[in-house]
């Protein structure tokens, strides 16, 4: 699974995201929306916490890796091109599960054209080991998110609502991300494609979102865009391994 401050700054990057992967259920308001092609989608977790016995989370290490930001309701991400995102395990934490995330990209029109800009914090899963277990709808997939350096007083959550492959066979996942800093709250969708899903799995995506029936989700699924990927960093390592500053040492929340 998504988040970042973007203007003013540093604009941050997180979410709450919920995700799901099935072809058992009907659609039915604030129940997991399924379509035939398998794509299905869950309610947010802070929307509804009433288990789903049919909504599969994804692996844990299914985020890892870099992912491209393809599409999001949210206007801040606008300002940016090639938006990516890297997550991966952190080695020196007592709490199990901890993961970083490393928000990077470029201003569009910014003066000089190589320049990255870079968001980071600490993901935490929002469940206990005895919570997990308890109400795995809830907690499943859903992540708080800690900023550190100069994001240290950020704090906000996303949730995974969907994951597969598209029709290319690219991974992908859609996310909930909560309002943080000074930005709403949005829908996002990640991909291991630089250009994101497919456009047949873009549209059941967005489809399976509006039959949730959940008017707050009905308002942003006008307002996804493709955002801007110029292909500025390819063949370049991920920003995870090439950054240099505040993002060098991301086990350490609070230097």
């Amino acid at each position: 699974m998504l988040f970042l401050r973007g203007l003013l700054g540093s604009l941050i990057f997180t979410c709450c995201l919920v995700v799901t992967l099935s072809n058992i259920v009907q659609a039915h308001p604030h129940g997991t929306s399924t379509l035939a092609t398998s794509i299905s989608v869950r309610p947010p977790p802070t929307f509804s916490l009433a288990p789903n016995p049919y909504w599969p989370a994804p692996p844990s290490t299914y985020r890892y890796g870099t992912w491209y930001v393809t599409y999001s309701s949210q206007t801040a991400y606008s300002y940016y091109a090639d938006f990516q995102t890297d997550f991966g395990p952190l080695t020196n934490h007592s709490l199990a599960d901890q993961d970083y995330d490393l928000g990077s990209y470029y201003f569009i029109g910014q003066e000089n054209p190589t320049k990255l800009y870079y968001s980071s914090g600490i993901d935490t899963p929002r469940y206990t080991a005895s919570q997990r277990h308890a109400k795995p709808y809830a907690y499943e997939a859903v992540y708080n998110f800690h900023g550190n350096y100069s994001l240290n007083d950020i704090y906000f959550c996303y949730e995974m609502l969907a994951w597969g492959d598209d029709t290319a066979g690219n991974a992908y996942f859609l996310a909930y991300e909560t309002p943080r800093f000074e930005t709403s709250a949005d829908i996002t969708i990640f991909s291991k494609s630089q250009a994101g899903p497919t456009n047949e799995t873009l549209t059941e995506l967005l489809d399976a979102v509006r039959k949730l029936d959940i008017a707050e989700l009905n308002e942003y699924v006008p307002h996804v865009v493709a955002l801007a990927q110029d292909s500025r960093r390819v063949g370049q390592a991920p920003a995870i391994d090439s950054c240099v500053g505040e993002c060098e040492n991301l086990d350490d929340p609070e230097p």
